[in-house]
């Protein structure tokens, strides 16, 4: 029996189903300027990220979404209790299906988020 090539994900109060193609990668690394596996390997992921990849593996299944929907639903998802980086599992399991990413630990991928998300605050200062 074959495994599923997407991943259910709870998102704007809907099951929505995530997967990733090569057009779908190739975007986010249009968009970022880097490498999939350099995203992931660097202090890079961040809310931006989990945002990007999110869109990227919903256009398959949901023509013409765009990021800034992807982020109402995501701030849907915050208000309800959960954190942008808890779409980084998902994200990771739909990527792995693809054979675009090798396994990586969610422990080592939280713990890049959370550096970056530091960095971002710390660099911030309050500024708008």
């Amino acid at each position: 029996m074959s495994e599923r090539s997407f991943v259910e994900v709870e998102l704007g109060g809907k099951s929505r189903l995530l997967k990733y193609d090569f057009n779908a990668v190739c975007e986010v690394e249009e968009r970022t300027g880097k490498g999939v596996a350099a995203i992931f390997s660097e202090n890079s992921v961040g809310f931006n990220t989990v945002r990007l990849f999110l869109w990227a593996g919903l256009k398959w299944k949901i023509p013409g979404i765009q990021p800034a929907q992807v982020g109402q639903w995501l701030q849907q998802e915050v208000e309800n209790g959960k954190t942008p980086m808890t779409f980084l599992q998902p994200i990771m399991v739909a990527l792995k299906r693809a054979k675009i990413l090798r396994e990586v630990s969610v422990d080592e991928l939280e713990k890049n988020a959370e550096s970056s998300l530091e960095t971002e605050a710390d660099d911030s200062h309050g500024e708008i």
